[in-house]
């Protein structure tokens, strides 16, 4: 999970579930999401991402990342879903 920048969770116990559900919980309503696009594809090349945030007055924030990412070769399409598909 490391190389993904996930999270891995192993309860010892059924006890420890429900505070794992709300840890879980917790993160997905305090996330954002980055998107990059980098300038040149360097197709077949692996590109490290390194990611970091600071706050006025010394907040706390932690930032969760994967390490990098492979440059595909061919280009990804995915197929439409179905709130973009064109009404007929």
């Amino acid at each position: 999970s490391k190389v993904t920048g996930a999270k891995s969770y192993t309860p010892q116990s059924p006890s420890e579930i429900t505070g794992i559900c709300k840890q879980i919980a917790s993160d997905l309503r305090h996330q954002y999401t980055i998107g990059y696009q980098p300038p040149n594809s360097n197709a077949g090349v692996y590109h490290a991402v390194r990611v970091t945030a600071t706050v006025p007055a010394n907040g706390k924030l932690r930032v969760s990342t994967r390490s990098g990412y492979l440059m595909p070769s061919e280009p990804q399409v995915l197929p439409p879903t179905p709130s973009t598909k064109a009404s007929l």
